[in-house]
């Protein structure tokens, strides 16, 4: 059960946290200011109605006490937002990041989001599609097509919207079908060889029962461009299909089908280079290879070129490493072509959705569904043009959830009960190889360490040791035989061997919640919800193993009987066999939800609210589960991670002025999240951990105005104040793991460092994203439209060990569109443009595997362009 914490509410007292206050007392009175105002000057357009689903039924915005933020399908294509990754353009509240492919996306919200990269993790944010939960953010990414709309709301949602919605949902809305034939049909085109196909159609099937089909298709070659094989990676080639039914059963039942597929065939996702440290340099880019440093080691040398960059060191920290530092604006990255890039998947299901007013008072919700997800990626992991190091961890998922919900009301209250049961099986498989040259890779980095290495030298390890390490091949060319290192060569035996995963895992969520409102006036609502959830997660491990370097004790082997090797190179044993063992995680949670909303008039209304959210913790699901060379018996060590916790503080107002020519709303949150759950790389493997808290204190507005007929002015405002409060146990970098020592390293007692006070990753103190757009009639029959877009945020840092390379500065994104439009609404023609300023954004910054001090980083797309025309009927 939730252990809650024992201080009270209490604010940190930072400038920030004064610049907000200051800013909310700003919004506030001008809210009141003009409210006044417009009571006595009103123009005569309006703004329409902004209806949500915030508490699962159809209400005004005004009277849902929730931070939410609406997008209608109109918004979403003026501002060019195509797919849940790109919806940050418009919402300034959520950060989509997404490193090796679709299975490591992550969503945030005010700064709470969980890194990917285990198939174990959930999201924080939980993502909804038409009413049903998915389980993976990956299963979310297909092309948005026919949209009614998508709502964002901030803060736990767990009362009503269930398991892992501690930081808040993604709900989007796709157009249901009509009883009155129609559709659209459009077609785009792009630079990058980019072409889209979108299309939807509706229509009645009798007087109870009509259909809806809708479905997209798109192509677009790669951006990230290879300067040695001349290949182009992270590129786009899928599609999607989606078709309704709606079965008006009686005047009271509407029972709505739907069926969706997406299919991708695609090469991504390849990083670029940041910096390369001089050991990677000499080791993997040096025609000589180690043979540089001396020629008894001459036939140690892989010689593949790498990418220019200018000389310099890394900026001051526990070890500062020189090397060079490529040019990211280049879009340019590496990896062999024998390993390739695939990060194709398939996403489908099924979902029944049963609405039923039983009587007067009371509705009957039913909603059951059956999801797929699958992917199977593998590609090149050393990101080099060298083969090293190859492999791919791949998800075959299943999905069914069931929700029942009744609502009632009375003349002053309104409720709602409901069951929700939900269980995915996930059957994970990875694999990971040794390439040509991993034995001459592995075989420098041994010999570098033996003969560098303060420690390994004061301990008395001696090359002799690498003999014994299954990395090398003996010959007879030169004298002395096995002792004369002219003798020794990379092994050929070691490329194809590795490691093959198998992990089967079974989670099971059952939970029960209520939701009670006291409509104590017309103007004043009190309402407090509960959730009771109860998870049970089990998994099974097995890994098999035919990779003979790490198979050995490399203390045993070592023919001077130190442990100089073993520290020199145990950290690059990933290729360890295990028994077949299981282990299980159980867990509860009861939390809480309550809200007062008070309606100063129909165009004004404030809320205050408090809420829990919680994440379940679980298990690791990657096959490294303690095991260790040579002992496949699994220890479990550090195998769980614990549950997620927050609550959330917050108030607010939300108005229409100026004749209800102008919506503003705002909200202020203070929101404690502890034992956030973290996972971070160290340049070989990933570390699941929990942090102990983060604190956020914050600002959202959001806005939409139309000051006369023919401009729209939308957007949303965040300034934020988040930290660790406590994060004694985070991951070390690079640079103090170098500190720390080889020897430290090969056992794994680097020591954590401290972040608290710091930013977690993805985190701005500033964001604001705004659309313009205006209409103008040319006749009676066209109109001329022009609309940009654009988004703010401030300096951001993308790595979880909060590493200098890893850092954003501040950035501007602008989209734009510029049409022309039937004013029967019947064809539009338009010429758009994303990215205009050809920011090069980095999503994700990470350590360049096996290549100690060398750094890397997935970017976003550069400016593209194209044209579109659509058709209605």
């Amino acid at each position: 059960m939730r252990q809650h914490s024992n201080h009270p509410y209490s604010p940190r007292k930072s400038p920030l946290a004064a610049g907000i206050a200051a800013l909310l007392g700003t919004v506030v009175t001008t809210t009141f200011a003009v409210g006044a105002f417009a009571q006595e000057s009103a123009p005569n357009r309006l703004l329409e109605e902004v209806m949500v689903f915030a508490q699962k039924k159809e209400q005004s915005i005004l009277e849902v006490p929730v931070s939410v933020a609406s997008y209608s399908n109109e918004a979403l294509d003026r501002a060019q937002i195509r797919d849940l990754s790109e919806l940050q353009q418009v919402a300034p509240s959520v950060v989509f990041n997404s490193s090796t492919g679709a299975t490591q996306s992550i969503l945030t919200i005010r700064g709470i989001g969980t890194a990917g990269q285990n198939s174990g993790l959930e999201q924080s944010v939980g993502v909804f599609i038409d009413n049903v939960y998915r389980g993976r953010p990956g299963a979310a990414l297909g092309d948005f097509v026919d949209l009614e709309s998508i709502e964002v709301l901030r803060g736990p949602q767990g009362t009503l919207f269930g398991r892992n919605t501690s930081a808040g949902v993604i709900s989007v809305r796709s157009k249901a079908p009509e009883h009155e034939f129609g559709g659209s049909v459009s077609v785009g085109v792009g630079d990058f060889g980019a072409k889209q196909l979108r299309g939807s159609v509706t229509g009645p099937i009798n007087d109870s029962l009509a259909w809806r089909l809708a479905g997209t298709w798109q192509e677009r070659d790669g951006y990230i461009d290879d300067a040695f094989s001349g290949e182009e990676w992270n590129d786009r080639d899928r599609y999607s299909v989606r078709g309704q039914l709606l079965w008006d059963v009686t005047p009271n039942t509407t029972v709505r089908f739907i069926a969706d597929y997406t299919e991708t065939d695609e090469r991504c996702c390849v990083p670029v280079g940041l910096f390369d440290a001089d050991s990677a340099l000499l080791i993997v880019g040096s025609e000589g290879g180690l043979g540089a440093l001396s020629p008894l080691f001459s036939n140690f040398r892989i010689g593949v070129p790498l990418q220019e960059g200018v000389p310099g060191s890394t900026s001051p920290q526990e070890v500062i490493f020189s090397g060079q530092f490529p040019d990211p604006d280049d879009f340019e990255g590496t990896r062999t072509t024998a390993a390739g890039a695939d990060d194709s998947f398939e996403d489908g299901g099924f979902s029944i959705e049963v609405n039923s007013a039983l009587n007067d008072r009371l509705d009957l919700t039913v909603i059951g569904a059956y999801r797929f997800f699958d992917t199977q990626p593998f590609g090149d992991i050393d990101m080099r043009t060298a083969d090293i190091w190859r492999g791919g961890r791949g998800q075959d998922i299943d999905e069914i959830s069931l929700e029942i919900r009744l609502s009632g009301s009375t003349d002053t209250v309104d409720w709602t009960v409901g069951g929700f049961y939900f269980d995915q099986d996930i059957k994970g498989n990875g694999r990971f190889e040794w390439g040509t040259d991993g034995s001459a890779y592995l075989s420098q980095v041994g010999l570098a360490r033996i003969l560098t290495d303060p420690e390994i030298i004061a301990a008395g390890g001696a090359i002799s040791d690498l003999l014994g390490s299954g990395l090398l091949d003996i010959g007879n060319d030169a004298p002395g035989g096995a002792a004369n290192p002219l003798n020794w060569f990379p092994t050929a035996a070691l490329a194809g061997t590795g490691a093959t995963e198998t992990v089967d895992y079974n989670s099971e969520s059952i939970a029960i919640f209520g939701q009670v409102t006291f409509n104590l006036s017309d103007q004043l609502a009190w309402t407090i919800g509960a959730r009771y959830t109860d998870e049970d997660k089990r998994a099974s491990y097995l890994t098999t193993a035919d990779d003979p370097f790490s198979a050995r004790d490399l203390r045993v082997t070592s023919l001077t009987g130190n442990d100089g090797l073993f520290w020199a190179l145990r950290p690059l044993q990933v290729h360890l066999a295990s028994d077949p063992a299981s282990d299980s995680f159980s867990d509860d949670d009861l939390s809480f939800a309550t809200s007062v909303n008070y309606e100063l008039s129909s165009d004004l209304s404030v809320f205050a609210r408090f809420a829990q959210g919680y994440k379940s913790g679980g298990l690791n699901l990657n096959g490294t589960i303690g095991q260790e060379p040579g002992d496949p018996t699994p220890t479990f060590a550090n195998n769980q991670f614990g549950s997620e916790t927050s609550d959330s503080y917050e108030v607010g107002v939300k108005s229409f002025l100026l004749g209800r020519s102008l919506q503003l709303n705002a909200t202020v949150f203070y929101q404690e999240t502890e034992d956030f759950q973290t996972n971070s790389f160290d340049g070989v493997g990933f570390t699941l951990r929990n942090a102990g808290q983060i604190d956020g204190l914050g600002l959202e507005v959001d806005y939409s105005w139309m000051p006369d007929d023919h401009w729209i002015i939308s957007g949303g405002l965040v300034v934020q104040d988040i930290e660790y409060d406590e994060f004694t146990n985070a991951s070390s970098t690079i640079a103090q793991q170098e500190a720390a020592g080889l020897r430290a390293r090969a056992l794994g007692i680097v020591p954590d460092q401290d972040l608290t006070g710091e930013t977690p990753n993805f985190v701005s103190d500033t964001t604001w994203s705004n659309t313009v757009a205006y209409t103008r009639p040319i006749n009676n029959a066209i109109a001329f439209d022009i609309a940009t877009s654009w988004r703010y945020r401030s300096s951001f840092n993308t790595a979880q060990d909060a590493d200098p390379l890893a850092r954003q500065k501040s950035i501007w994104t602008v989209n734009a569109t510029v049409g022309l439009t039937a004013v029967d609404g019947s064809w539009r023609f338009e010429v758009w443009g994303k990215n205009l300023t050809d920011e090069t954004v980095l999503n994700i910054g990470f350590d360049t595997p096996l290549q100690t001090g060398s750094f890397s980083g997935f970017v976003e797309p550069p400016r593209m362009y194209g044209a579109t025309a659509t058709y209605n009927f």
